[in-house]
């Protein structure tokens, strides 16, 4: 990707919130984390670590590495990301001794 370059891009965000009330902010597509006290000082610090990846890629000039690494594909010269299929309640076991 070119220098200088201006690109939107739409992914999902899931915001968790804990037995504590901290929220997590996780971002499948560019495997980013954060979290907050509230569910708005989370999407705040999301938008605080987003910017800190975004600078940290361009400054690398990496952006076509670093999708190609989360899974996103090229098409008509614009990258992807990788689709949310399903989102599922999972039944785990956990063994202790």
């Amino acid at each position: 990707m070119k220098r200088n370059q201006k690109f939107d891009m739409e992914v999902g965000v899931i915001f968790l919130k804990d037995v504590k009330g901290r929220v997590t902010a996780y971002c499948p597509a560019l495997e980013l984390t954060t979290y907050g006290k509230s569910l708005s000082h989370a999407q705040k610090m999301f938008d605080e670590a987003l910017e800190l990846f975004v600078d940290d890629v361009s400054g690398r000039d990496a952006w076509d590495e670093v999708f190609e690494e989360l899974g996103w594909s090229k098409q008509n010269n614009k990258w992807l990301p990788p689709q949310l299929i399903s989102t599922q309640l999972q039944t785990i076991s956990v063994r202790r001794n």
